[in-house]
């Protein structure tokens, strides 16, 4: 996958792959902002986190999350806790035994215990969420 070819799919053949119409807009924009310099990849990534994530939420569709993770997946950085995760408070609620699942400040609190390791325990809080419902699979497709 490249910006080109996102690019040269246009907005209509992204569609026609099953993306919907706005994600569709998303990654074309994405794609065009890349291709027209408008957005560098790696400035980004070796730029300080916050000018970093500055120039990435300025593509549309980008918000807190998807910068996160990107950053947690993609750049492989660190210490990163993805504020706005659906799982993650629901994770923090069962291993802490809360009584209902912790607000983003009250998550920053929890984490800030891991720091600077929070994007690993992110990533196993993430396993532990997905064993504990049965859907967690190694690379060979058996169970663990």
């Amino acid at each position: 996958m490249t910006p080109g070819l996102v690019h040269s799919r246009k907005i209509s053949g992204l569609r026609s792959l099953g993306i919907t119409r706005q994600k569709s807009r998303y990654c074309f924009s994405l794609a065009e902002m890349i291709l027209d310099g408008a957005l560098n990849l790696s400035d980004a990534a070796r730029s300080p986190d916050q000018i970093g994530r500055e120039m990435l939420m300025s593509v549309p569709g980008l918000g807190s999350w998807s910068v996160d993770i990107y950053y947690l997946m993609a750049l492989r950085r660190l210490d990163i806790w993805p504020k706005g995760d659906l799982a993650l408070p629901v994770l923090l609620q069962e291993i802490k035994k809360l009584k209902e699942p912790p607000n983003h400040d009250e998550q920053a609190g929890l984490a800030s215990a891991w720091r600077p390791w929070r994007s690993v325990a992110a990533r196993l809080l993430w396993a532990h969420y997905l064993d504990a419902r049965g859907r967690y699979e190694e690379k060979s497709g058996k169970r663990v």
